[in-house]
């Protein structure tokens, strides 16, 4: 436009892969007996290592519940079905943007073992655990996104109803 100049910064930084985008991620909650499955990792949004439920990024024309079962058996080495959409959460914390899709997972197979991140270096892996934690542990963890504790121990997540978040910090 007119009058109009574009100001490029003249110094380059380095930008992890996950910044200064939109990403959407496909995640699981896997419940046996009043426990959740959870993989502790690095994450790039936070100081230190938090518990999330297992998931990933979607990738370009793969489907959210194919790109789950994938991210799925990277991290944990569980083949998981039974998929059924529960959660919606916008996470915004600049440079940080995120959809994520969350679905409850039916049943698995598999002998559970920490996985990988195939997009980093064996040297800069971000996983560091993989367990089944008990509910009643969960307020002794940093467990992220924060509304999946709530909703775990008031038994909302057995219900129907998709719910939406928004995650901010």
């Amino acid at each position: 436009m007119a009058g109009r100049q574009s100001r490029k910064s003249s110094t380059v930084t380095h930008q992890d892969p996950y910044s200064n985008r939109i990403r959407v991620r496909a995640c699981g909650i896997l419940v046996v007996e009043e426990k959740i499955l959870l993989v502790e990792q690095n994450v790039p949004a936070r100081k230190h290592p938090v518990w999330i439920p297992p998931g990933g990024g979607v990738r370009t024309g793969e489907s959210a519940e194919d790109a789950l079962t994938r991210e799925f058996f990277e991290e944990t080495n569980l083949r998981i079905s039974g998929l059924k959409l529960k959660y919606i959460n916008e996470y915004i914390q600049n440079p940080y943007h995120a959809m994520e899709l969350y679905f409850l997972v039916e049943s698995y197979s598999g002998e559970l073992k920490p996985g990988y991140d195939p997009e980093h270096t064996q040297t800069n892996q971000l996983i560091r655990d993989v367990r089944f934690i008990p509910f009643s542990e969960l307020k002794h963890i940093q467990i992220v996104p924060e509304f999946i504790r709530d909703e775990l121990n008031s038994k909302k997540y057995l219900d129907d109803q998709i719910t939406f978040y928004k995650s901010e910090n």
